[in-house]
């Protein structure tokens, strides 16, 4: 009796999909994101990890030519991914600009010829022709913009600046006075 209820507790932590159904453009509209590219480098983190990608196509969503896409790395349902391979990925955004991609979704290794073939039927270069011929190409964002990037720097001018200095001057006066009248 023992031996069953570890039984079906082995099997109920086990990562269970839905069975992958027929690509289709509703199918592909289920992600943000649709690309093909080359894992450059792998990262991992305390409940992550990050695989940064050269993008070689992009489908659907934007990005530059050079992206990460963050996983699951410790639970039963985590994604494994090596410097060298090359995937189809089908992610959807955790955040601003950040995919994620996750056990569960048609996202799939290029394998050699015999085990190339999935449970729908196709091969990995024909999902990545039904890619190109279906949804087509998108271009790539033009520059990456860093966080400082983004921050421009506005120093007052003229009358401004003297507004400031005199307002800051009165502000620290005030708090002085106010300081010395109730802190005796």
């Amino acid at each position: 009796m023992l031996f069953l209820l570890l039984l079906t507790q082995v099997h109920l932590l086990a990562c269970t999909c839905e069975e992958l159904v027929v690509l289709s453009k509703a199918e592909v509209g289920k992600y943000a994101m649709v690309f093909v590219g080359t894992v450059t480098s792998v990262e991992q983190f305390d409940k992550e990890g990050a695989a940064h990608f050269k993008i070689e196509s992009l489908f659907k969503g934007k990005s530059f030519a050079e992206t990460a896409v963050y996983f699951d790395n410790k639970t039963d349902c985590q994604m494994s991914f090596a410097a060298g391979e090359t995937w189809i990925i089908y992610a959807n955004y955790r955040g601003y600009g950040q995919p994620e991609v996750k056990f569960c979704s048609r996202s799939r290794k290029q394998q050699n010829k015999s085990q190339d073939v999935d449970v729908s039927g196709m091969s990995f270069s024909d999902e990545k022709n039904w890619l190109f011929v279906n949804i087509g190409v998108q271009p790539f964002n033009e520059k990456k913009v860093s966080p400082q990037d983004q921050r421009k720097l506005v120093l007052p001018k003229g009358m401004e600046r003297l507004w400031l200095y005199l307002g800051g001057i009165a502000g620290i006066l005030v708090i002085g006075v106010l300081v010395k009248r109730f802190l005796r």
